[in-house]
């Protein structure tokens, strides 16, 4: 049985928003929530409920703040040791202002390198070409090697004697 839709808040979408702004964000659905992805890691996921949303997503450097909201408000910040945030927000509360922080954190932290390092001024590392050496250079070191070959089994040869 599929899980009813809810229509998207205007919170949501602010959400939406900042995730897509990231360099090569994605959106897809990952069970009955959103998931936004880079380098095909997901990085934050945003679910719609009747009455609230709720957001998930991992931090490391905040994780000590986290922990503190969630023993204040136990409701809203379930936050586990291993840095997996679930926020849960009525569908009339805005998304704290620390929220742009920790989708990026959540970003930086599970998004390929490559990608994250673009947040701070770099870009994507280009691939190095490969030149190809020409078959006539191919067939010169081949001629080579079996010219080397051939002369230390003539040393041998003739050290057996």
């Amino acid at each position: 049985m599929k899980e009813k839709e809810y229509p998207e808040n205007k919170h949501v979408k602010s959400l939406r928003k900042l995730a897509m702004a990231l360099p090569e964000a994605t959106e897809g659905p990952s069970c009955n929530n959103r998931a936004f992805s880079a380098g095909k890691k997901n990085f934050l996921f945003v679910g719609m409920k009747e009455d609230h949303y709720i957001v998930r997503l991992k931090v490391k450097d905040s994780l000590p703040d986290l922990q503190k909201l969630g023993k204040k408000d136990s409701q809203t910040y379930d936050v586990s040791t291993m840095g997996w945030v679930k926020i849960t927000y009525s569908n009339d509360e805005a998304p704290v202002d620390s929220m742009s922080d920790w989708v990026t954190e959540s970003y930086r932290l599970l998004t390929p390198k490559s990608l994250s390092s673009q947040l701070d001024g770099g870009s994507a590392p280009k691939k190095k070409a490969v030149k190809k050496k020409p078959a006539s250079a191919k067939k010169k070191s081949v001629k080579k090697k079996a010219v080397k070959k051939r002369a230390v089994k003539k040393k041998a040869a003739k050290r057996r004697k």
